[in-house]
């Protein structure tokens, strides 16, 4: 495969890194995939998953773009007075404009982890190009059935038991909660998630294919959560679960990370993209 640095944007600002697939034929017309930075991490992703996961789509023939928003890494930040969502957005379609003019690609993949994932949403929901999403810990709502897990094992502590009786543990306090005020409430990050579920559903009914990966790592402890957060669009067919109970955050581990570049993989490879 051939990799090639590029600087694109209004004014040349943006700095990305196009992967040249081999010669395999891309799987079911597989769309262009573009990675967004996850919060302030370079456009390597963490612990390099970024070009590792890039390189392997290079091998099965899809094309990849990895790429600095406006501020965060090589690319500057922008002056031209526009907030930060709509920097980003502004950034996300320079970036499909770019490969569309290098390679007449007109549908994208767009993807990240956290920050990236919720970046991809949000662009999705904007801009018909994009067919296919790849949120990896995106909106980890933590829901009833989460504190339940959560706390199971720690009731056979007798500690526990007395800091319940004396309303010192935090399960008291969170079984004194309305509905209303449960951790599905919308936070200064996130909406609702109600809101959210609206939103996957404008995207499943638009055509667009997500995989949804969630690390075992503090906010989601079980499959059954996202069916929790969002129980009308869970079962979709044009939305797969991957849960990855034994990774954390930034896949430290090699095998973590290569256990989430497979899934990616096989999801792209089960999905018809020419429909």
């Amino acid at each position: 495969m051939k990799e090639q640095a590029v600087l694109f944007g209004s004014s040349g600002s943006l700095v990305g890194v196009i992967t040249e697939p081999d010669g395999e034929a891309a799987p079911r017309n597989c769309p262009d995939v573009i990675l967004l930075n996850a919060g302030l991490l370079t456009r390597i992703g963490p612990n390099r998953t970024y070009v590792r996961l890039i390189r392997r789509l290079g091998r099965i023939g899809v094309r990849g773009l990895r790429f600095d928003l406006s501020g965060i890494g090589d690319s500057p930040a922008a002056t031209d007075g526009l907030s930060e969502p709509e920097s980003r957005l502004r950034d996300m379609q320079k970036a499909m404009d770019m490969m569309e003019a290098k390679s007449g690609a007109s549908r994208f993949i767009l993807g990240g982890l956290c920050d990236g994932a919720i970046s991809a949403f949000a662009a999705a929901r904007v801009d018909p190009r994009v067919v296919g999403m790849i949120l990896i810990d995106a909106f980890p709502y933590r829901t009833r059935g989460y504190f339940l897990r959560h706390y199971r094992n720690r009731f056979f502590r007798a500690q526990s038991w007395v800091n319940i009786l004396t309303g010192r543990h935090p399960f008291t306090s969170w079984l004194r909660r309305t509905k209303n005020e449960d951790d599905n409430r919308p936070t200064d990050m996130f909406p609702s998630t109600s809101e959210v579920e609206v939103m996957y559903r404008e995207l499943i009914n638009r055509g667009v294919n997500s995989l949804v990966i969630y690390s075992g790592d503090g906010t989601f402890n079980d499959r059954r959560q996202f069916a929790e957060m969002f129980p009308t669009i869970a079962d979709d067919a044009r939305v797969q679960l991957e849960y990855l109970e034994q990774a954390n955050h930034t896949f430290v581990l090699l095998k973590h990370q290569e256990d989430l570049i497979a899934c990616i993989e096989r999801w792209i490879k089960a999905v018809d993209w020419s429909t």
